[in-house]
């Protein structure tokens, strides 16, 4: 191996080690969760004199440590829904013909302090379930919903839910928002943060314990507001001035579901590369080294049978390092595969395609086909596969983005 890009310990580990398969773990029907890691225990079902409605945007709902099955189980008679336009709904429909109107727990200048409610009448509290963006794009797909009147309450103590970050220190999850706003409803004060906040301990309390004892690149580390950002480079200045020595690089990994009680380590199982100055091409199928993910094969496009015949990693590595150059630099859409190959031996000097395309668009760029429909980039790569797909349309977006430095 070359010493012009020395792979670290652990990614070379990475690289090397095969791993045994992940085994999946019997779950708790209740709670969902792992049996060993189970909080129905702490659970207490719970009535309430207010009526108490829950949305949930649909990408929260594929959070694997999300509160709303908590509150179903201790608040039984609330009801759920999921989506993000509710027209038509007829759950929610029947909420816009309540009298008196329901109550949106939402805060901001407009919203009523919760403790200015009476108390004699019953009243319908909808919660949003999601992180701020999705609760605002939830409001603006329903201004039926976002007419509604609002209260909030005023902030208390922090969010205990440690494991996941807020994006200020008065942010609490919906659970925490609904325990607090009910203990002013109904009291008495504590009642419902001592109820329906058990499980949530728990849940906490278990996932900082296996973070301790199984360190995992899932893992969030970073607690409280999220840090400033440090301005971005100019990226579409970076591939004009290195366009001579620019490899564009696409890879795919073979990767568990989040959901998964014990997901395995992502390693890479496809490897596409093409030197933008003299149309070379690099192509790899590598044999995983753990058993295939329940879904690697439908989102490759690629047949199980092929990957079993791939090549051996040390193959891919030997091959990789042939074809790169010392100077080559990588034009990646996110560094997410190219650090799966880092064990490979990658140069140092890598571009993130995903800032230069954000600054052309003026927003940001989302996934890489995305991103060609919003430049109206018509891309049909010969080679099948999502693998072959994305590296087209990074190529078409890497020479859109770089003519306007100079770099045609």
């Amino acid at each position: 191996m070359s010493s012009r890009s020395e792979p670290s310990p652990a990614s070379a580990q990475r690289g090397a080690t095969p791993k045994e398969p992940p085994e999946r773990r019997a779950a708790c029907a209740a709670c969902r969760r792992p049996l060993d890691l189970c909080y129905c225990e702490h659970v207490s079902p719970t009535q309430t004199r207010t009526r108490v409605v829950v949305l949930q945007h649909p990408r929260e709902a594929r959070v694997p440590l999300g509160t709303l099955r908590m509150l179903e189980l201790s608040l039984p008679e609330a009801r759920i829904g999921r989506g993000v336009d509710f027209d038509g709904d007829p759950l929610v429909e029947a909420l816009y013909a309540e009298q008196p109107a329901p109550y949106v727990l939402y805060p901001g200048p407009e919203a009523r302090d919760l403790s200015e409610l009476p108390r004699d009448v019953p009243i319908t509290l909808i919660a949003i379930d999601g992180t701020w963006s999705q609760a605002k794009a939830l409001l603006r797909h329903n201004p039926r919903l976002a007419a509604l009147p609002r209260v909030a309450f005023s902030p208390g103590s922090p969010s205990i839910y440690r494991i996941r970050r807020q994006p200020a220190e008065h942010c609490v999850s919906t659970l925490e928002a609904l325990a607090r706003a009910l203990d002013v409803l109904e009291g008495p004060e504590g009642r419902f943060e001592e109820l329906l906040l058990a499980p949530l301990r728990a849940l906490v309390s278990d996932q900082l314990r296996l973070t301790r004892e199984r360190p995992s690149y899932r893992t969030r580390r970073a607690r409280g507001p999220r840090p400033k950002r440090p301005p971005q480079p100019d990226t579409a200045a970076q591939l004009a001035a290195s366009w001579e020595r620019l490899v564009c690089v696409q890879g795919e990994a073979n990767a568990w579901p989040a959901s998964h009680p014990e997901p395995g380590e992502p390693e890479l199982v496809q490897w596409r590369a093409l030197r933008l100055a003299t149309g070379e091409e690099f192509s790899a199928t590598i044999r995983p080294r753990q058993v295939l993910g329940p879904d690697t094969a439908s989102y490759t496009e690629v047949a199980p049978e092929v990957f079993s015949a791939g090549e051996s990693w040390e193959s891919f590595a030997s091959r990789w390092e042939a074809f790169l150059r010392p100077d080559d630099v990588l034009a990646s859409w996110g560094y997410f595969h190219s650090g799966l190959a880092e064990a490979a031996g990658l140069p140092p000097e890598r571009i993130d395609v995903r800032i230069a395309a954000a600054r052309v668009l003026g927003k940001r760029s989302g996934r890489v086909e995305q991103c060609a429909e919003r430049l109206g980039l018509g891309v049909e790569p010969q080679a099948a596969g999502r693998c072959a797909r994305r590296l087209a349309l990074l190529e078409a977006i890497v020479r859109e983005v770089g003519q306007g430095k100079g770099g045609l």
